[in-house]
């Protein structure tokens, strides 16, 4: 098959992959998210919004079966069409096996002139780290148990599987991007932005959180942590302060950020919430450079650093400034060393490694590309 062909086939499959993976997860968490949504009004709360709450599903759940229907129906248009310009392209001839290792031609010379599309080399990442990103999350869960550091529905919730994470972040192209710009906005490092969203995406947004957003999104503010990045309030008018009154990159943007209940649970205005609060985190910790500094900015995000973050009741993740710097959690002195970081930024860790992996290959194909679309020769080719 030509490169040409075989680059337009794998992205219909990408696009029909993303679309059943939504479609499993509009189903899955559909039920789940009624029924956590009842939970989660209190008495009181349900007084108040029981006639909204039954109005919206009299209306909500006919769309959810219509979109289920309408993704499902492109899964199959888009599968049967790329079986279809596969088979013309193969009275062309194969020339499959000429570049056999798409690896080999990030890491190769540029003379190899092979276009690499970034969205395939993403998904081509996806498919061959995807196992062990679950395995080595699970693994390290189940190390925090056995050192008597419980894993709960209150460290890690089930709304978002790793699967489903990076689905919504590394396979999606707009998201994707979007978290790069915003990153970019603030001078963050893209890979430490995406990490932070993936680790509340997967261990901190439950059902409560999923109704929250719902209504966030038809203007209704409820409750804290509205927005796939689960940044409260207080979190967020602090670290805005912060960064106005240090006039960090990207001050002026936090200025202006709307904390209006739409924005605040839209997919844009939660990322650029998660943005503001790192970057005063990030200032605050000074040198990073490493994944597991990374991964500590993420515990001190969930669980403060004291004498910096807002009061709260729980203990602070981090006792101090010093302790934030070295990656020493609270109360972990007896704990291996590898776990002296926290149990969040422990378990979070492999997210960090990931998405540095996967911002470094985007890179490589981009540079790839623009030197060959700088120096075109008529026979070059895309994967």
């Amino acid at each position: 098959m030509s490169y040409r062909i075989q680059a337009d086939v794998e992205q219909l499959r990408i696009t029909a992959a993303a679309l059943r993976e939504f479609n499993d997860v509009l189903h899955n968490h559909h039920q789940s998210m009624l029924g956590k949504a009842q939970a989660f009004l209190s008495d009181l709360f349900r007084g108040d919004f029981q006639a909204m709450f039954e109005d919206v599903l009299t209306t909500f759940d006919p769309r959810v079966y219509a979109l289920s229907d309408t993704a499902a129906d492109w899964v199959t248009k888009l599968e049967a069409f790329a079986q279809r310009l596969e088979a013309a392209d193969a009275s062309f001839g194969s020339q499959s096996d000429k570049y056999p290792n798409w690896i080999d031609k990030l890491l190769g010379p540029k003379e190899a002139r092979v276009i690499v599309e970034p969205e395939i080399a993403l998904r081509k990442l996806y498919d061959q780290e995807i196992d062990l990103l679950e395995s080595t999350i699970a693994n390290r869960q189940q190390e925090l148990r056995n050192n008597n550091l419980p894993v709960t529905n209150r460290v890690d919730t089930d709304v978002y599987s790793p699967r489903a994470t990076l689905g919504t972040i590394l396979l999606n192209p707009r998201n994707f991007a979007t978290i790069e710009a915003i990153a970019k906005r603030y001078n963050i490092p893209p890979d430490l932005l995406m990490g932070v969203v993936a680790s509340e995406m997967d261990f901190d947004h439950d059902g409560g959180d999923q109704f929250q957003d719902f209504l966030g999104r038809r203007g209704v503010k409820a409750g804290q942590g509205q927005g796939i990045a689960s940044v409260h309030s207080d979190a967020l008018a602090y670290a805005k302060q912060y960064l106005i009154d240090h006039k960090l990159d990207g001050y002026e943007a936090a200025k202006h950020h709307s904390t209006s209940a739409q924005n605040l649970a839209s997919f844009d205005g939660s990322v650029e919430s998660a943005a503001i609060v790192t970057k005063a985190l990030l200032h605050h910790k000074g040198t990073v450079e490493s994944v597991d500094d990374n991964a500590t900015i993420w515990g001190a995000y969930r669980n403060g650093v004291k004498d910096f973050s807002p009061p709260q009741s729980k203990p602070y993740g981090y006792n101090s400034q010093a302790d934030f710097q070295d990656n020493r959690a609270t109360a972990s002195d007896s704990l291996p060393e590898q776990l002296k970081m926290g149990k969040n930024a422990y378990m979070s860790q492999p997210y960090f490694e990931f998405f540095q992996k996967a911002v470094r290959l985007k890179k490589a194909a981009e540079e790839r590309n623009q030197y060959i679309y700088d120096h075109p020769y008529v026979d070059d080719h895309r994967v």
